[in-house]
Order: C-alpha cells, then sequence, then structure tokens
C-alpha cells in the first residue's frame, strides 16, 4: 500500500526534492495532459483567465482579483513564486490553500505521477497539477492563472481560458525563451488559443505587429487597449496614482508605480470584456473598488517609516526602470540608498547602471538559495559610485536603518527571493 502523506512540510519536500532534476528540454505538455486525462481532466471544469508577461503579471492578477471580489465572485489565484509561505500560490478569496488541503490534493496526485517517468515533471509542474485537483473540488466561480516562465511551454498552458493576456516582453530569462526579443514574444504568445480574445499592453511598437501576425494565426482576437486609447489627467498624490480611461474618471490606484496604471488598464479591459461577453456581472463600482484595493507585496511595498523602507521585487532591467521612475516621480532630488541582490543570470551589468542612476550609496549582499549572487561578485562587478558589501542581508538592513539620515529612504531591490527574506526580517523587527 503506497504510503500517504500526513504533513504539509512533508508535501512540500516532496515536491522540491523528488521533482528537483527534471529534463528541462520540453517539446510539449503532453506528460501534464497524461496525467490530468487519468485525473478526469479537472482543469477543464474551470473558468480560467490567463496571465503571461515578464513584469507587471503578479499586479495584474491582483486587480483582476480584487474586481471580481468585489463583484461577488469566488475567487481563486495560482501565481509564483511566494513570498512568506508556500499555500499563497494556491488561494482562494485571498486565503492561501490550508495545510490540510495540500495534503489531501497531493495524496490524489501521488499515485499519477509515481507511475510516471518522475523526470518528465519539475516541481512547477506538480504544484500546477495540485492546484487543479484543489480548485475542481472548491466552489470557485472563476481561477486568474499565472504563468511561471514563458507561456507556451509553461505548465499553466493546459487551460482553456475565457481570455488570456500578455502584460509585455522583456529581457528576463532569455537563457531560457531566447535572446531575441521577438523569440520570447513568441513564447509568451504561446498561450493563445482559437477562439479566445488575447489583451495585451506591450508598448514596444516593434513587436505588435508579430502579435497581430501569430493571433490571427492562431485565430485568437486581438485586443490592444493602449493602441486605441491612453490614460488621461494621470497625476500622482500621497494617496496614489490617479487617471480616466475609456470615458470613465479618476480611476485611483494604490498600488505605486506609473507601470502599474498599463496592468490596470489590462486587467479592466479584461474585466469589460467579461462583462459583454460572458456570464459576468460586473458594475463601474466594483471596478472602481477592485482598482484602488488592489496591491501585490513586495513591489514598492513601504515597510518602514523614518527611515522609509521600500521593497520592490525589481530585477531585471525593465522593472528596475520602472521603479527608477517611480522613485523620480516621488521622491526628486533626495538620497536614497539601496540594498541589492540578484540571481546569477541576469543582466547584471545592465541593471547595476540603472541603479547607479538612482542611487546615492549601494549595499551589496545575498540570500539564502543557490542561485544567488555572491555579495562580492556584485560589488566587483559594479562600476558606479559609493558603495560596499556585506555577506549577511540582514546585518546590512541594520546597518542602512542604523545610519540612515533623518528622513532618509532605503530601497531593498533585487531577486523576489532576496524581497521575501527581507520582507519576513523588516515584520518582525516591526513587532519587537
Amino acid at each position: 500500500m503506497m504510503e500517504k502523506f500526513m504533513y504539509e512540510e512533508d508535501v512540500i519536500r516532496w515536491i522540491f526534492d523528488k521533482f528537483a532534476y527534471a529534463n528541462k528540454k520540453r517539446k510539449d505538455l503532453c506528460h501534464l495532459e497524461e496525467v490530468l486525462e487519468k485525473l478526469d481532466n479537472p482543469h477543464l471544469n474551470l473558468k480560467t483567465i490567463h496571465i503571461a508577461g515578464t513584469n507587471g503579471k503578479g499586479s495584474t492578477v491582483s486587480f483582476l482579483y480584487e474586481i471580481l471580489r468585489n463583484a461577488g465572485y469566488n475567487v481563486g489565484t495560482f501565481t509564483s513564486p511566494h513570498l512568506e509561505h508556500f499555500g499563497e500560490r494556491i488561494a482562494l478569496n485571498g486565503q492561501s490553500i490550508s495545510a490540510d488541503n495540500l495534503v489531501k490534493c497531493a495524496n490524489v496526485l501521488k499515485p499519477f505521477l509515481d507511475e510516471s517517468n518522475l523526470k518528465r515533471f519539475a516541481p512547477f509542474d506538480v504544484i500546477t497539477l495540485l492546484s487543479f485537483i484543489y480548485f475542481n473540488d472548491a466552489k470557485v466561480d472563476i481561477v486568474i492563472y499565472e504563468t511561471g516562465i514563458g507561456g507556451r511551454l509553461d505548465s499553466t498552458n493546459v487551460i482553456v481560458p475565457l481570455a488570456c493576456g500578455v502584460t509585455n516582453v522583456g529581457d528576463d530569462h532569455a537563457e531560457i525563451l531566447g535572446s531575441k526579443r521577438e523569440t520570447r514574444a513568441l513564447e509568451k504568445l504561446g498561450i493563445a488559443k482559437e477562439g479566445v480574445p488575447l489583451f495585451t499592453t506591450e508598448g514596444e511598437k516593434t513587436l505588435l505587429p508579430l502579435f497581430e501576425t501569430f493571433t490571427q494565426q492562431v485565430g485568437a482576437p486581438l485586443f490592444c487597449p493602449l493602441k486605441t486609447d491612453y490614460p488621461k489627467n494621470m497625476k500622482f498624490s500621497e494617496d496614489g496614482f490617479h487617471f480616466d480611461f475609456d470615458g470613465l474618471e479618476d480611476f485611483h490606484l494604490t498600488m505605486i508605480g506609473l507601470h502599474q496604471i498599463a496592468n490596470a488598464i489590462l486587467a479592466y479591459s479584461i474585466v469589460k470584456f467579461l462583462n459583454k461577453k460572458q456570464d459576468f456581472t460586473i458594475s463601474k463600482k466594483h471596478i472602481y473598488k477592485g482598482l484602488k484595493d488592489a496591491s501585490w507585496p513586495g513591489r514598492f511595498e513601504f515597510m518602514n517609516t523614518n527611515p522609509t523602507v521600500i521593497l520592490d521585487g525589481a530585477h531585471n532591467v525593465d522593472a528596475l526602470e520602472y521603479l527608477k521612475i517611480t522613485l523620480e516621480a516621488m521622491y526628486p532630488g533626495m538620497r536614497k540608498v539601496f540594498i541589492v541582490a540578484m540571481s546569477r543570470g541576469k543582466d547584471t551589468t545592465a541593471c547595476l547602471e540603472i541603479i547607479d542612476a538612482s542611487a546615492s550609496h549601494v549595499i551589496f549582499t545575498e540570500f539564502d538559495q543557490p542561485s544567488s549572487m555572491k555579495a562580492k561578485d556584485l560589488f566587483c562587478t559594479y562600476s558606479g559610485g559609493s558603495s560596499i558589501w556585506e555577506e549577511n542581508c540582514f546585518k546590512a538592513i541594520d546597518y542602512a536603518m542604523n545610519s540612515s539620515q533623518e528622513n532618509g529612504i532605503i530601497v531593498v531591490c533585487g531577486s523576489l527571493y532576496f524581497i521575501a527574506e527581507m520582507r519576513t526580517y523588516l515584520k518582525g523587527k516591526a513587532k519587537s
């Protein structure tokens, strides 16, 4: 008799240890489809929305979630990575999957994976399968799925959604998705399906013809809301960003960053489609309140005052450019200390050049993951101004906070794994 899981930690260990050595050179998603068929295809019972893109996926999911929840729907979300608890990845109405439900779903799935070639499945595959089992058993009206990397060969791409969204195409994961932006765009466009509308706020004019050609070939209607309209009367105040769009006035975002306007418009456009073409009833009131209520941990998140400590998971060129623009808008001319830790495989030189344009001083550090670059290596790569390195990231933030000038600004940015460690540590300091 097959041994069953008893505890959440056993399931998490099984996911990340047993499937750690998967063959990453996959050509299709047949391994997932085979298991799903044995499970009676739970994913096909779900109404879903599918979101891909380099940056802004999580924020777009948050905007969609809040709008749909305000309209009274039971909403599931599938996101990655988690910041504090594994269960954040699979959530229903904002509540992480419980330990008991995770164990229950894993015990349903385990026999089917034990029958398969385990090297075919990566941890993200297993987590995706668990989400289908959980949401199929739950009373859920709709689930918003965020891709992990790319789209075409992403585990989530077995779903048949009501609508798809692509936020943008950046340089991240070029080693996996291709060195050319056009190649990476095609990977993200791989979520497009016949008859399923695809919405995008990608602003690169040279890429949009590729979007148009690809979706025409697939038979997916393409909508580019920023091509036909543009946010007007954009203004920033202490309570966030305000703008007009699509004949509606004074949308209010409390999620900080000018780039969040594009993410909000993407979510709004998808919701407008659900209202018009699908069996959903979402009022303007729900949309306004949902956009205002949306938040996303680790994205321009304030963790302390005097000194101001901001956490932002900007870990690639595009995200760091967004961060720089937002900081300039909010704190023009003010001294900013950056604490930076990055994963290997990024365009480190280009990222550090952007940081140098905003920082008066940089503290390089590292985090507790094999993928982390060494603090000293980052320091040696940096050709900018004043900087030091400190291997212990907790000592780095303590040093910055203790030595900060009055009304100082400390910006903690880089890998999301690093942001997760810093977030937990700073929340603990606040309680003590």
